[in-house]
């Protein structure tokens, strides 16, 4: 699996950190969004997007960055 991530500005919240897992043909296999300010994590076990759209302009990030995020989540 790869996992990457991205951020994006919340006015008022910080930043919207989103991360994803994928298989090794790129395909998304689960997401989350975590909000740094208030500590809000949301899953999505089964996410509406199929595949990344340019992943090597993603941040690359490690599978215990990613479980832990998850696991808190839930």
């Amino acid at each position: 699996m790869m996992y990457y991530k991205v951020p994006q500005i919340i006015p008022g919240n910080g930043y919207a950190w989103t991360y994803y897992e994928t298989d090794e043909s790129g395909s998304v296999q689960r997401m989350l969004t975590y909000l740094s300010e208030s500590d809000e994590i949301t899953n999505y076990p089964n996410p509406k997007i199929s595949t990344l759209f340019n992943p090597h302009k993603l941040m690359v990030v490690d599978e215990l960055e990613f479980t832990d995020l998850w696991v808190r989540g839930e």
